[in-house]
């Protein structure tokens, strides 16, 4: 089935110009011929930039590519993006993330049931994997990841679907539709713009999200120490107190990837949903410890 028609990859670049090239090329080998580029690096990487998408111009039907002032941040740039894609759904990628040949078989899931505004994929990463899917508890002012036990299980056209979450891996195929209720919060530069675009679709109550376990990215991490410090410095740690000033939390709880903790293996089921369990009990209580708080 030709999926080419009713997707459009959005793709966020910002000084990573080779990682780039990579995600542009494994998204047009996946057959995408709609493609959006937006880029907010620095004027001395404008023009590489540029060129790269010059090289795959004549290999697809559509690509547009838009600049932005330096830094203007994640959130923004795929706004902007989103505004101008046409089709139905958006593939969402990040210029480190390199997506299999079969990807766009993920719309199955959204073409069958329309309240399903979402599909993530897994990643996988040099020295692990992880599929970062969870649900979302509030209790005593702390935001929980959780793994709730109502989920489906459905096998469609070759595609392996979990559904429903409230969290899904930033690397998915949305429906455009969703982000007429919910954009993304452009007072975020960089970090925790997910748990807050997912806090605010959880609150709305109308959209349901699923995971494709038949579709594994190559998550290629990381940058030099110019990309290390925006990533994780001054901006970062702003952005994780607006968080919390925003929605009026003390901190997130539990780390990232829940999902993978159940799939990982049969014998460390147990485990995994007695942690989850005992980090419920313990913000309950408003018990949590100061290192099983995510600060970052």
């Amino acid at each position: 089935m030709a999926y080419s028609d009713l997707v459009t990859a959005n793709i966020k670049t910002f000084l990573r110009p080779e990682k780039f090239r990579t995600t542009l090329d494994y998204v047009v080998k996946a057959g995408v011929q709609k493609i959006v580029v937006g880029y907010d690096g620095p004027k001395e990487l404008l023009e590489e930039h540029k060129a790269i998408c010059d090289e795959y111009k004549d290999k697809v039907e559509s690509l547009i590519f838009r600049s932005y002032p330096f830094n203007l941040g994640l959130s923004a740039v795929r706004n902007r993006m989103i505004a101008l894609t046409s089709t139905d759904y958006i593939l969402q990628l990040d210029d480190d993330q390199y997506i299999p040949t079969h990807t766009l078989g993920a719309v199955e899931l959204m073409k069958k049931y329309e309240d399903i505004g979402g599909v993530g994929f897994g990643w996988i990463m040099p020295d692990k994997f992880g599929i970062d899917a969870h649900d979302i508890k509030i209790i005593n002012g702390y935001y929980v990841r959780v793994m709730s036990g109502d989920k489906f299980i459905e096998f469609i056209n070759g595609h392996a679907f979990v559904y429903s979450f409230e969290f899904i891996p930033n690397s998915a195929i949305f429906r455009k539709a969703i982000f007429k209720d919910v954009q993304w919060d452009e007072a975020y530069k960089i970090n925790r713009e997910h748990e807050d675009f997912f806090l605010a679709m959880k609150r709305l109550d109308k959209w349901r999200f699923g995971i494709d376990l038949s579709v594994w990215l190559y998550h290629d991490l990381g940058g030099d120490m110019k990309f290390d410090s925006y990533r994780k410095g001054i901006e970062a740690k702003k952005s994780l107190r607006y968080f919390r000033r925003k929605w009026n939390l003390k901190g997130i709880v539990g780390k990232p990837r829940s999902m993978t903790k159940l799939i990982d293996s049969a014998g460390y089921l147990d485990y995994a949903i007695k942690t989850m369990n005992s980090l419920v009990e313990k913000a309950a209580k408003d018990k949590v410890t100061e290192d099983e708080i995510f600060l970052y």
